[in-house]
């Protein structure tokens, strides 16, 4: 197995910086009594979802008031197993730290394993090291070795020597021609116009034998659906596309809403939400680039939240197929107020529902229409099944 080889790492969890997936949770420090104390109080008077009434009652102002932060996340988390608070001066992320290698890039090259758990850089244990602290040690000079020590998913530790290296990934990958496999590493802003911009070329090729000889040039309206002279044009065959969502833990709601719009008819469900205003549906305001692909979602244990709530809005839009794993199971939203001081508070203020069964998923998961155990290599891009050796 080669496993050596220039390697670049991009963090893909909030704050995308370096190369590497923080599956844990927040773990703010310190002791100081929580200011704002009013401020959250309205907050999650007002905002917050699903909160139980006694723990509602702990969090009254003057509660909060003779808490410090560790105390008023534990009052938290007993109500809201996603809420926190951070304070300005100690927002800190400790967690374990999951490697998903881009495609082709230096870490794929060098045998960097979608799932490996990074441990040390260079032999400093990373254990309760910031984010911020961990990438410090990884970057350096270009062409400087540093050496990283992974868990992989067979159990065994690996000490990697690797050349550091710069290069630049998009959050949205195409490879394959028949079938064409997209995969979307994350939602993040600017998700929805790589992804249109994938889709637009993938029509474009795939109408190139249908179109025959024509003096009318092929054109493309604002909204980014391919045309010839005023109508839109589609293929004479299905194309199949896989939307590879292995390894995607989710974003921005909104960007996984308009990149599923991109696939979905007129009128079709974005999504299902119940909040404190009741249940209501994100409907597609007009038909996508293309609504008439053959598409197969590729999912797995990892691929949780809007790539969740992108699963079921194709599956139910366009009939599209899953194939994979279990997914995680998170249909809860959560969002991130900025408080007067600077702190920071996150509640779930909603919650996805399916519309076919009118339930949610959280906790659950969604089950795929094929299930197979992929190797742990989901970054690749490459639809590789995991042996039964492998086991």
């Amino acid at each position: 197995m080669k496993r050596r080889g220039k390697v670049n790492i991009r963090q893909m969890a909030a704050g995308a910086v370096f190369g590497l997936l923080v599956l844990a949770g927040v773990f703010p420090e310190g002791a100081l009594a929580v200011p704002g104390s009013g401020e959250i109080h309205e907050i999650i008077s007002t905002r917050s979802y699903g909160y139980p009434a006694d723990v509602l009652e702990r969090l009254s102002p003057e509660n909060i008031d003779s808490m410090d932060e560790q105390e008023l996340n534990t009052v938290l988390t007993s109500g809201d197993r996603y809420a926190s608070y951070i304070s300005a001066a100690s927002f800190r992320k400790k967690g374990r730290v999951r490697c998903i290698p881009f495609p082709r890039s230096p870490a794929d090259e060098a045998g960097i394993y979608y799932g490996d758990i990074l441990l040390a850089v260079d032999g400093y244990d990373i254990t309760g090291s910031t984010l911020d602290e961990t990438a410090a040690r990884i970057r350096g000079v270009k062409d400087t070795a540093v050496t990283l020590t992974v868990l992989n998913s067979f159990g065994g530790t690996e000490d990697l020597e690797m050349s550091r290296d710069i290069r630049n990934y998009p959050e949205v990958v195409k490879t394959g021609k028949n079938p064409v496999i997209i995969k979307i590493f994350r939602f993040s802003p600017g998700t929805e116009k790589l992804l249109r911009r994938e889709i637009v070329d993938l029509v474009a090729d795939s109408l190139i034998d249908d179109i025959g000889d024509t003096d009318e040039p092929d054109k493309t309206d604002n909204g980014g659906a391919v045309k010839t002279a005023g109508r839109e044009k589609k293929s004479g065959h299905e194309k199949r596309v896989f939307i590879d969502l292995r390894g995607n833990t989710g974003g921005m709601l909104e960007q996984g809403a308009l990149s599923a719009a991109l696939m979905l008819p007129k009128d079709a469900v974005l999504y299902r939400i119940k909040d404190r205003s009741g249940v209501r549906d994100i409907r597609n305001k007009k038909d996508g680039v293309s609504t008439s692909l053959k598409l197969i979602v590729m999912q797995d244990h990892l691929t949780a939240s809007a790539a969740e709530m992108m699963t079921v809005a194709l599956k139910n839009g366009t009939g599209a197929r899953t194939y994979g794993e279990l997914s995680a199971g998170k249909s809860r939203v959560q969002e991130v107020f900025r408080l007067k001081d600077g702190s920071y508070l996150k509640i779930t203020v909603g919650e996805l529902i399916n519309p076919e069964d009118n339930t949610p998923w959280e906790g659950k998961g969604l089950e795929p229409d094929a299930t197979t155990k992929f190797r742990d290599e989901a970054g690749t891009g490459e639809n590789k099944e995991k042996d039964a050796d492998d086991e």
